[in-house]
């Protein structure tokens, strides 16, 4: 019997593996937990929002995020991490079939299977130890006496994605052609060109325009909005007056 090649297989996270984006959701149900009116977290997100329009870098409009933690504890972040967490898997759907399928064919095969996202530890862990991903790599949010300053002190955006990939495989002796990649935004391209065997998951039409130069094969994307969240009880925390 033919062992088949060693590879390695990597998953954007937000809108791809999962169907929403989980820095806005965590936020939200961080917002509404520790009691924050939802006036507060609407202006944090049109805060986001105005700076990519203005064409702020995405790799820096994703450090703005992490303001909104700052001078929370990490442990109660990573807590309230697993409630957002278990919520979203009451609420159903989060995983988006398509890719969780694929996740759990390469796992069958013995693939190892690597997460790189924007998002951070709080979102990432219990999403990584759910799907049983060997690794995951994401936005590593600056820590003082255990609490987030509210800066960064590396970013997994873009490039960020391709250079994880290629020191894997470089470092695991695998040969790129018989690794995958799956991402859905233009942002994930240089993720995708990392590899010899990539996904396009959605419409996004930078990466359809690469996906036809290329070659590449399509899933398809996220087909409907999920509904809110709203937290079982609130979360009284350190700083939650902060």
């Amino acid at each position: 019997m033919t062992t088949p090649p060693r590879g390695i297989a990597f998953f954007d996270v937000d809108e791809t593996l999962i169907t929403t984006k989980s820095m806005f959701r965590f936020l939200e149900f961080f917002m509404a937990a520790v009691g924050r009116p939802p006036a507060v977290y609407a202006a944090a997100i049109r805060r986001l929002t105005d700076a990519a329009h203005r064409g702020v870098p995405r790799r820096e409009t994703n450090a703005l995020f992490y303001e909104n933690l700052a001078g929370w504890n990490r442990q109660d972040i990573a807590d309230i991490g697993q409630a957002w967490f278990n919520a979203e898997m009451r609420l159903g759907h989060l995983f988006h079939p398509p890719v969780a399928q694929r996740l759990a064919v390469h796992q069958a095969q013995g693939t190892p299977t690597v997460l790189v996202s924007g998002s951070f530890s709080a979102c990432l862990d219990p999403i990584g130890r759910h799907v049983g991903a060997d690794e995951w790599f994401g936005t590593v949010p600056t820590v003082d006496d255990d609490r987030y300053t509210g800066a960064v002190s590396s970013v997994v955006i873009g490039p960020d994605k391709g250079r994880i990939a290629r020191r894997l495989i470089a470092s695991r002796d695998v040969a790129a052609e018989h690794c995958w990649a799956y991402g859905d935004h233009a942002s994930d391209i240089d993720l995708l060109r990392s590899v010899g065997r990539p996904f396009v998951v959605g419409s996004d039409p930078a990466l359809h325009t690469a996906a036809r130069i290329g070659g590449w094969q399509a899933l398809d994307g996220i087909s409907t909005a999920r509904p809110a969240l709203v937290p079982a009880t609130q979360i009284a925390g350190p700083a939650a007056s902060i």
